[in-house]
């Protein structure tokens, strides 16, 4: 009307703020632009564990890549952004406010690309020309792949078969050592009690049972 000129506006919520996500943008935006200008960010550890065993699939570093894609197709998604060290490809993707879906990572694993996801979402209430280096470095960040995860995952499980494997050897070993008839059919000639004895198990020799599970 007579104040102001017919204009757009923003959708306002139910409790009259507009653009709830203007911060969320103007964070996501400078994050890729961050990351395209400085190409340099640090990666998180990944380690898988199995029972009492762990492989460590990458120690966390910082790295320098040659160069930076931001939202260009990349087979069937749309990553943040793309950072190219030589012929490796590593997936970026920002979370301001919600993390990336399960659709997209399906995605990931199927292209079988390294893949990290950046938490910001702590941060949306900060001046953004302060944010560089917690953008890089510091916040919270994730694999969402790793190609070399399912190798590592091969060699937990090669080393927990030769576990079991070498487990099973020792038990029939004791078990040829000490293997025990009965009835007994002729005097013992005491060889199962002086292998007990070698191998320090003294404590188990002589004991009253009940029934017929003794050496003799």
């Amino acid at each position: 009307g007579k104040l102001q000129a017919h204009h757009f506006a923003h959708c306002s919520d139910g409790d009259g703020i507009s653009c709830a996500s203007a911060g969320e943008t103007a964070l996501h935006k400078f994050a890729k632009k961050v990351l395209d200008a400085r190409l340099e960010m640090a990666l998180p550890e990944l380690h898988i564990s199995n029972a009492n065993d762990t492989e460590v699939v990458v120690r966390a570093a910082n790295l320098t890549f040659d160069k930076a894609v931001l939202e260009t197709r990349d087979g069937s998604i749309v990553p943040d952004v793309v950072l190219v060290l030589r012929d490796r490809r590593l997936i970026v993707e920002f979370k301001v406010t919600h993390p990336c879906d399960d659709v997209k990572i399906a995605r990931i694993r199927a292209m079988n690309v390294g893949a990290v996801e950046i938490d910001l979402s702590g941060y949306r209430n900060h001046a953004l020309d302060e944010l560089g280096d917690d953008i890089l470095y510091n916040a919270p960040r994730i694999w969402l792949h790793n190609p070399h995860e399912a190798s590592a995952r091969n060699r937990l499980s090669e080393r927990a078969r030769q576990r079991a494997e070498d487990l099973q050897r020792a038990i029939d070993e004791l078990c040829n050592n000490y293997r025990h008839r009965f009835p007994a059919r002729k005097r013992g000639n005491g060889e199962c009690e002086t292998l007990l004895r070698r191998d320090g198990l003294d404590d188990i020799i002589d004991l009253t049972v009940d029934g017929s599970g003794c050496f003799n």
